[in-house]
C-alpha cells in the first residue's frame, strides 16, 4: 500500500488515553503509530525499537507501557485496532473516488469520440438538435390542431345545400372563396364551425343593407300581409 500523506489523529482521544505516558513514551508511541499508518500493516515486535528510535535497553523500559495500546498476534506482530479501522475507511473512500473518477473519464472519452465522429461527418453538435427538442412551429401547429379539432372544410355544394335549407340569402361561391383565401380564419381565430360563421356572415350582410331592404322581424309579417 502506498504511504498515506496524513494520519487521522484524534487529539482529545489521544490525550485522554495517554495522560500517564512519559515524554519518552509519547515519542515512541507516536513514531510507532505513524509508521503503522504509512505501511498500513502490523509491525513485527523485532522492529519496534528501531521504529521508535530507541536502543534495546530504552525500548525494554517503555515496552510494557505501550503494549496496552496494541494487540499481539500469533506472529508477534503489534496490531493497533483503531488505526486498522481508520485505514479501512480511508481505503473505502479512495476506492469510491477512483471508481467515480474512472467513470467520469470514460464518459468524457465517449462524448469526445461522438463529437469527433460528428465533426468528421460534417455535422456540428453545437447546432444539432437534442432528441427531445420540438420545433416552436410544430408546437403552434399542434395547439391550432387541438383548438380546431373536428373542423372539416365544406365543399361549395354542401354550403349551397345548407343555405337553401336555412333559406339564407347568401352566395355560396362568394362565402367559400372568401374563407378559402384567408385559410378559414375569422380575424385571428381559426373557424371551428362554418355553419355558425355563415349565420354571422348573413347578419353582417343584412346590417350593411339600406334599412328599407333589410328583412323585417317575424313579428311584423302578419301585419304586412294584411
Amino acid at each position: 500500500m502506498a504511504a498515506l500523506p496524513y494520519i487521522q489523529l484524534y487529539v482529545a482521544d489521544y490525550l485522554a488515553d495517554t495522560m500517564h505516558l512519559t515524554t519518552e513514551e509519547h515519542g515512541a508511541y507516536l513514531l510507532i503509530i505513524m509508521n503503522y499508518w504509512q505501511t498500513g500493516k502490523p509491525i513485527p515486535e523485532s522492529r519496534l525499537n528501531s521504529v521508535a528510535r530507541l536502543s534495546n535497553d530504552r525500548w525494554n523500559s517503555v515496552k510494557d507501557s505501550l503494549n496496552e495500546f496494541f494487540t499481539v498476534d500469533e506472529n508477534n506482530r503489534w496490531i493497533h485496532e483503531r488505526i486498522d479501522q481508520d485505514l479501512v475507511k480511508v481505503k473505502s473512500k479512495s476506492t469510491q473516488a477512483s471508481i467515480a473518477g474512472k467513470a467520469s473519464a470514460e464518459k468524457r472519452a465517449k462524448a469526445k469520440a461522438i463529437d469527433n465522429k460528428d465533426n468528421s461527418s460534417g455535422r456540428s453538435n453545437s447546432v444539432e438538435r437534442k432528441s427531445n427538442h420540438t420545433d416552436t412551429d410544430t408546437d403552434i401547429d399542434t395547439k391550432i390542431k387541438k383548438k380546431t379539432k373536428g373542423f372539416i372544410k365544406p365543399t361549395i355544394p354542401e354550403i349551397k345545400s345548407f343555405f337553401e335549407e336555412k333559406k339564407y340569402n347568401i352566395d355560396a361561391d362568394e362565402f367559400f372563396h372568401h374563407y378559402e383565401a384567408n385559410g378559414w380564419m375569422r380575424g385571428k381565430t381559426k373557424i371551428v364551425s362554418w355553419k355558425s360563421c355563415a349565420q354571422t356572415w348573413l347578419k353582417n350582410k343584412n346590417n350593411n343593407k339600406p334599412v328599407n331592404e333589410r328583412p323585417k322581424p317575424e313579428i311584423f309579417k302578419g301585419f304586412n300581409n294584411d
